[in-house]
C-alpha cells in the first residue's frame, strides 16, 4: 500500500505521505539506477521490474491520469507535481518561495522553455506539451482554476519518480530482451497520450537509444535530472541554439586534499 497524501485511516498513519519515506519501491528504483550508472544491465532490469510490474498492474503504483495533467488554467483536476508517480521526493516548506521567483504568476525572471513544440516533436495530444502553457512549465506553478490542488504538492522535490523505471527497463533489457524493451517503452509513451510516437519492432539500438533519450529530455523538464543522463552517455547537451558537447566537463576533479587517498 503506497499513499502519496495525507488520506488514510489513523491505524494506517505508517502508509501516509510515503513519497517522503524510502519505501520499498523506492529503495528498488534507487537500485536500478544504480546498476544502469554500474552497467550492471541485469541488477537494473530486475530492480526496475519490480517497480513496473506494481505500476502495470495499477496496484499499489499508478501513473497520474493523462487527464489530469495540463494547463493550470483549464483544469479543475490537476496534478502539476505529478505526485501519484513520486516515489520519494524531498520535503521543504521553503521551497515555494523559491520556486516562485522562477514560477511565480508575477515572477520577473521566468524560466522560459523556447523549443517546446521541438523537443515535443509535433506530438500535439503528449498532455506533458500541454502542462506548459506559454513557454513555462507548470510543474511548480502554484496558481490556476484550481488552487488547492496546485498547492498539494508544493512543499515536495521529486526525487524518484516511476517513468525512470519505465526508461531503465528499456534500456537495460534491449539486448537480451528486445520486445519487452520496446512494449514498457511503448506502454509508458502512451500513459502520456503520445499517439504519434510508437517504437516499431525493428528498430536498431542507436535509434532507440535516440528515442529513449528524447523521451527522458520531455518528461523530466525543469526537474534537474537530464543532465545526469547526458553525464552518463557521454551525450553532447541538447538546446534550442544546438548541441554542445561536454567534452569532460561535467565530472568534477578530484579535490587536490583527496588526490593522494
Amino acid at each position: 500500500k503506497l499513499l502519496n497524501s495525507s488520506s488514510g485511516a489513523v491505524e494506517d498513519e505508517i502508509f501516509r505521505f510515503r513519497c517522503n519515506r524510502l519505501n520499498y519501491y523506492a529503495v528498488s528504483l534507487l537500485l536500478a539506477r544504480v546498476g544502469l550508472w554500474a552497467g550492471d544491465m541485469e541488477k537494473a532490469r530486475e530492480n526496475a521490474f519490480v517497480v513496473v510490474t506494481a505500476t502495470e498492474a495499477l496496484s499499489p503504483l499508478k501513473f497520474t491520469n493523462a487527464a489530469m495533467i495540463g494547463d493550470p488554467a483549464a483544469l479543475e483536476n490537476i496534478e502539476p507535481r505529478l505526485q501519484t508517480e513520486i516515489l520519494f521526493g524531498t520535503y521543504n516548506r521553503n521551497e515555494p518561495d523559491w520556486t516562485n521567483v522562477y514560477f511565480g504568476q508575477n515572477s520577473s525572471t521566468l524560466l522560459a522553455i523556447d523549443d517546446k513544440v521541438g523537443i515535443f516533436a509535433a506530438n500535439g495530444d503528449d498532455c506533458r506539451l500541454q502542462a506548459i502553457p506559454g513557454n513555462v512549465h507548470s510543474k511548480y506553478m502554484l496558481y490556476g482554476l484550481s488552487l488547492a490542488q496546485m498547492t498539494a504538492a508544493q512543499y515536495i522535490m521529486p526525487v524518484l519518480r516511476i517513468p525512470e523505471a519505465y526508461f531503465i527497463y528499456a534500456e537495460s533489457s534491449f539486448d537480451d530482451y528486445k520486445d519487452d524493451a520496446i512494449y514498457y517503452f511503448n506502454q509508458f509513451v502512451e500513459a502520456r497520450n503520445n499517439d504519434v510516437l510508437e517504437v516499431p519492432q525493428d528498430i536498431t539500438k542507436e535509434d532507440f537509444m535516440e528515442q529513449l533519450v528524447q523521451e527522458f529530455r520531455r518528461e523530466y523538464l525543469s526537474e534537474g535530472q537530464i543532465v545526469f543522463m547526458y553525464k552518463r552517455l557521454n551525450l553532447p547537451l541538447r538546446s534550442s541554439a544546438g548541441n554542445t558537447a561536454n567534452n569532460g566537463n561535467l565530472v568534477l576533479p578530484v579535490p587536490d586534499s583527496e588526490a593522494g587517498v
